[in-house]
């Protein structure tokens, strides 16, 4: 039997979060959770162990590279997928530990699917 893969969705547009819960709805072997604020997400990572985090870089309380730097503080080992509307600006202000960055202004199903395939074969 495969292990189911976890995925924990930070986002907190629902439309957003509908989309990509729908793209991932119809891969086998995929659990996934949603929260929509920066703190519910730090907690949720303390009580459960994730495979991915898709995290938007746009909460409520927490805005652009902040919020990735929060979580890394937290959970400097969790895989993280950024899904932004601002890719090109949030790239370059990475220097070290580049995470993997999508445009959600841009996302396709198959682009999602493959950055998680490459992300949990570099873990």
């Amino acid at each position: 039997m495969v292990k189911a893969l976890k995925i924990l969705l930070t986002e907190d547009n629902t439309a957003d979060a509908y989309l990509i819960i729908d793209y991932l709805k119809e891969c086998k072997n995929i659990s996934i959770d949603h929260e929509t604020t920066l703190k519910s997400t730090i907690e949720k990572l303390y009580q459960k162990e994730y495979d991915i985090l898709l995290l938007d870089l746009s909460l409520p309380e927490s805005q652009g590279k902040e919020t990735y730097e929060i979580i890394k503080k937290h959970h400097p080992e969790q895989a993280i997928i950024i899904i932004t509307g601002y890719p090109q600006d949030i790239l370059n202000s990475y220097t070290e530990d580049k995470p993997s960055i999508l445009n959600k202004n841009e996302l396709t199903q198959g682009q999602l699917k493959e950055t998680i395939k490459k992300l949990v074969t570099m873990y």
